[in-house]
């Protein structure tokens, strides 16, 4: 079985293996789920299509994203019912020493709206933080990622308090678990996107804090939002 076969057989909500060839218009939903994406700011000046993948047995192409205004658009809000699976690939560059905080993916605004945010903090590390527009709650997993180095990122909460159902997996391996204070009748405020965040309107693409210019650099690779908490057997099966 391929590696996108693996994630369709769970049954993804979204898809995005970002292996369209040059300057793509639209950036195609693989889930079967017509959730297509566009790059930002335009096709010509947005993300660079057609890197090496970073799964070495998949000849499907990855993006480039350059960390100054590059960003993916998404045309889905994600209902956390049942909570939300993230996995991505990325690759960051390691020895030019981006400016972090960096978005791997966001539908709200910290502090106003309700949803997900996932990003590379300033210690090279993963914060994965869910609102519900009133209440924060972030889990921060150890991971020193700005190692020019691909790596797979897996962020899970099954939409409940209960005790540690809030996970970060890198690299298909537990690197923190804990115990979310909020429950899940929520909606993502905003259409996600991938590389960047939101300001207080789904008109200026910075990071999620409202801080300008944040947006991620680095490579991204199939990333994959499921409804819901996959396991770590499955997680770890796709690494």
């Amino acid at each position: 079985m391929s590696y996108s076969g693996d994630v369709l057989l769970l049954t993804p909500e979204a898809y995005w293996r970002l292996g369209e060839g040059a300057a793509p218009a639209s950036i195609v939903d693989s889930s079967g789920n017509a959730r297509h994406a566009t790059p930002d700011p335009s096709p010509a000046a947005g993300p660079t299509f057609g890197v090496p993948a970073l799964i070495s047995s998949d000849p499907n192409t990855a993006a480039s994203l350059d960390g100054l205004n590059d960003f993916i658009r998404c045309g889905y809000r994600h209902n956390y019912t049942a909570g939300i699976t993230y996995i991505g690939w990325i690759k960051t560059p390691g020895s030019t020493l981006p400016l972090f905080p960096q978005n791997l993916f966001a539908d709200f605004r910290i502090g106003a709206h309700a949803g997900c945010e996932i990003r590379i903090n300033g210690a090279q590390d993963i914060e994965f933080s869910l609102s519900n527009g009133v209440s924060i709650f972030t889990l921060t997993a150890l991971a020193s990622l700005n190692d020019n180095l691909r790596h797979m990122v897996a962020c899970v909460w099954d939409g409940t308090t209960a005790v540690n159902a809030v996970k970060v997996y890198i690299d298909g391996s537990l690197a923190n678990q804990g115990t979310s204070t909020l429950t899940a009748a929520m909606l993502g405020h905003f259409n996600a996107r991938l590389g960047t965040g939101f300001d207080g309107d789904d008109t200026q693409p910075e990071d999620g804090g409202g801080n300008v210019n944040l947006f991620y650099q680095g490579v991204m690779d199939e990333i994959a939002i499921f409804a819901g908490a996959l396991s770590a057997a499955n997680i770890s099966t796709l690494f």
